[in-house]
């Protein structure tokens, strides 16, 4: 019924409709050419005590006052665009947000790949076909799929064992409590990013255990072969996950707990609000998604800056490596050479300048 009448709104060019079986009454904005959104009222809430002030909210708009008495940018219409436009913000917003969490995972990798000395990373690398940054992603999406399917309760959030074990959630309220109070020694501190790759094996292989029952996802997004260096294992073979003796006996990079705290924050926090996954539809995940597509990861020896080759929209950006241009400028004593000398090192500046820093704490 509800596909139907969205059917019929965007046919009819009509984007706003009101549906309702007797026991709940339902506004629905579904404009020509995008996504769908809805509102319910349930009857039984609004008949009660403690739900008048979901009925007057009802009221407020839906009444004769909202449409035709009040200025145009605060009637229904104006207000339903205002949001949807909002929700397209959001999106924005958010990508920028999951591409900075990207980055200060590719940081938390690379530290922990120096503490481990196994040159996963650079192994990573060698492979190609952006192997690193494709393997970085996926991690950031299935956190992404992992947090939307929390918020909308499509995981058992409510399971005691899920939630003091499995939920990011609730792994992220622990590392904020402990950030609260031992804020010094998150960067030593490395139990996170174990449970998460427990939990993303709990995904693909599903877990029993008494009255919890996680069934087996399976699919290429959680599968532990894609992408090993995630996991701690080397680029040949296959992931040992039959036995457990075996994965037990894997040791997954020793990524800190403030990278994963740093990332579940900008996941779940927005401008210093709590972000909902429930209020997300599967268009806007998407579009999370094709931000992110088109970058790689690549390994330079020294220093560099990134400059862009033109000043149009798009043109094309290079990697200018600063001690390159030291060791093969070839200058005399002339006016012309002493420019290019004075440039460089003024690039070289520049790029030490802008070298990585350690992370900030969020703020909310």
């Amino acid at each position: 019924m509800q596909a139907k009448f969205e059917r019929l709104l965007r046919e009819c060019r009509v984007p706003i409709g009101l549906l309702s079986n007797g026991y709940e009454a339902r506004l629905v904005y579904a404009p020509h050419g995008e996504s769908s959104g809805w509102l319910s009222f349930r009857v039984n809430d609004m008949a009660s005590v403690s739900g008048r002030p979901i009925f007057d909210a009802f009221v407020m708009l839906l009444s004769r006052t909202r449409w035709f008495g009040v200025a145009p940018e605060q009637q229904l219409p104006a207000i339903l665009a205002a949001s949807r436009k909002r929700n397209a913000d959001v999106t924005n917003d958010l990508s920028g947000q999951v591409f900075e969490a990207l980055e200060t995972l590719l940081a938390g990798f690379a530290a922990a790949d120096e503490r481990d000395a196994k040159s996963l990373l650079r192994a990573a690398i060698e492979r190609g076909d952006e192997h690193l940054y494709a393997g970085l992603l996926s991690v950031l999406l299935r956190l992404v799929f992992l947090l939307y399917c929390e918020d909308r309760a499509l995981l058992p959030v409510e399971h005691p064992m899920f939630s003091a074990n499995y939920s990011l959630i609730g792994l992220f309220e622990q590392l904020q409590a402990d950030f609260g109070k031992y804020p010094d020694t998150m960067q030593r501190r490395f139990g996170a990013y174990p449970r998460i790759v427990s939990l993303f094996r709990a995904v693909f292989l599903g877990v029993k255990h008494h009255d919890l029952d996680i069934p087996s996802r399976r699919g290429d997004l959680f599968d532990p072969n894609e992408y090993p260096f995630l996991e701690g294992w080397g680029p040949g073979g296959s992931a040992p996950i039959n036995e457990p003796e075996a994965r037990a006996a894997v040791q997954v990079p020793s990524v800190d707990d403030f990278t994963i705290y740093t990332v579940l924050d900008k996941l779940l926090y927005l401008d210093g609000q709590r972000l909902s996954y429930k209020a997300l539809d599967v268009e806007q995940i998407g579009s999370v998604y094709e931000a992110l597509m088109g970058f790689d990861v690549e390994r330079l020896e020294s220093p560099a800056v990134r400059i862009r080759l033109g000043s149009k929209k798009g043109a094309a950006r290079v990697w200018l490596q600063t001690e390159k241009l030291l060791t093969t400028q070839r200058c005399n004593e002339s006016v012309g050479c002493r420019k290019n000398m004075v440039l460089i090192k003024e690039l070289r500046r520049r790029s030490l300048r802008r070298s990585p820093t350690p992370a900030t704490p969020p703020k909310h």
